[in-house]
């Protein structure tokens, strides 16, 4: 759900990829990346303080997808995203959903009213309640789905 294949703002992207940035990153952003919490709930449940290291690994992550021979992957995925996220880039997701070896579904997301602003964290009490119940539905409904199409084992 809202995978990272790719920032939105590219020139941080950018930075993200040149070398060395796990060593001179920190100077440029500061040691820790923090941000206000929208509620009280998003303040006891989630991190809102964290080393700006932790971002250097989630670009190393995104390298690795990128460089990765996704076509060997048979694995069937649902890739469930906005296309107006303003985190990550929805053409991205696009581009790895074409270089999947496996069958791919998907689901889009739109941001309604009481939605998370920047269309990313499309579900959950949080940020996005109303999207939660539709998303698990459709996530429990591609389940179904995959295990009817299961061939049976035939038993030895």
């Amino acid at each position: 759900m809202s995978p990272n294949f790719g920032l939105a703002n590219r020139a941080v992207q950018f930075l993200l990829d040149l070398p060395g940035v796990r060593h001179w990153g920190r100077f440029v952003a500061g040691k820790t990346r923090n941000f206000e919490p929208i509620s009280e709930e998003h303040s006891a449940y989630w991190t809102t303080s964290y080393p700006s290291q932790a971002v250097s690994t989630m670009a190393d992550a995104v390298r690795a997808v990128r460089q990765a021979d996704l076509s060997a992957i048979q694995t069937p995925a649902l890739f469930a995203f906005n296309e107006a996220d303003r985190v990550v880039r929805a053409d991205d997701t696009r581009a790895v959903m074409a270089r999947w070896g496996g069958p791919v579904a998907t689901h889009l997301l739109l941001r309604g009213a009481g939605d998370d602003a920047y269309g990313h964290v499309m579900a959950g009490d949080i940020f996005s309640p109303a999207q939660t119940g539709p998303l698990a539905r459709r996530i429990s409904a591609w389940l179904a789905e995959l295990d009817s199409e299961r061939p049976l084992a035939m038993p030895r």
